[in-house]
């Protein structure tokens, strides 16, 4: 893993333990999400407890703790002997507090059920929001694959999918907010479709440290691009 962001930051070292961890850890806060969605919108017979996914995230947390450890000594033992530069290890410190921050938010969701109780379909708007949740699960998929391949233009289709999926979440949030009928589980509801946007917004900075290592695609525009991701965009569409 993180091949190409090796090439793009120069360095001439690869530590197969940060590859692999950050590899699980991206691994286990997608699947942390998705049985968090499975509890809140009551889409598995056997969801997970709430004390697995409380679980889970600790496990995620470990794992954050222990890429950090030997990215530290990593760019420690860089003294002009081949040792990780300082950028590529600020680019692996910046990916993993992400990652970390969605094993978060998927825990929090999990809280909210296991408060309020499961959030099933029941009515048009819900509906649109589970199909929504469901599209946002197969989006995330992705994103161990892509990070793994450094697949920079499939990157660049995920980041733009990412943000129509985003703008349909907050859409859907809106419209609860502004629900006319009385609905005791409003409140729930709107804040498990906040916690999904910034679910998404955090893996699209993920997804940004291929094409963008200096920006953040959750912000920025296309422009600011690397060249050779440009370049790349270009050879496909001609």
């Amino acid at each position: 893993m993180l091949r190409e962001l090796l090439a793009l930051f120069g360095s001439q070292r690869q530590d197969q333990a940060i590859a692999d961890e950050l590899s699980e850890m991206i691994d286990s806060s997608v699947r942390l999400v998705h049985s968090a969605g499975d509890r809140c919108l009551a889409r598995a017979e056997s969801p997970a407890e709430f004390s697995d996914i409380r679980s889970g995230d600790k496990a995620i947390n470990r794992l954050q703790r222990s890429i950090r450890k030997r990215t530290f000594v990593e760019m420690a033992a860089n003294s002009g002997t081949g040792g990780m530069s300082l950028s590529f290890g600020v680019s692996i410190m910046n990916i993993v507090k992400d990652v970390e921050r969605i094993g978060d938010y998927a825990k929090d969701l999990g809280w909210l059920v296991e408060t309020v109780g499961p959030l099933p379909p029941g009515r048009e708007l819900m509906e649109r929001f589970a199909s929504t949740v469901g599209d946002v699960d197969q989006w995330l998929g992705s994103l161990t694959e892509t990070m793994a391949s450094g697949d920079q233009v499939r990157a660049v289709h995920l980041i733009d999918r990412g943000r129509d999926l985003r703008g349909e979440l907050r859409e859907v949030q809106r419209l609860l907010l502004t629900e006319e009928q009385t609905n005791l589980q409003a409140p729930a509801e709107t804040m498990a479709a906040q916690i999904y946007i910034r679910i998404t917004s955090h893996a699209l900075n993920v997804l940004s440290t291929l094409v963008t290592p200096l920006h953040r695609m959750d912000s920025v525009k296309k422009k600011s691009l690397l060249p050779e991701v440009k370049e790349k965009l270009r050879d496909e569409d001609g």
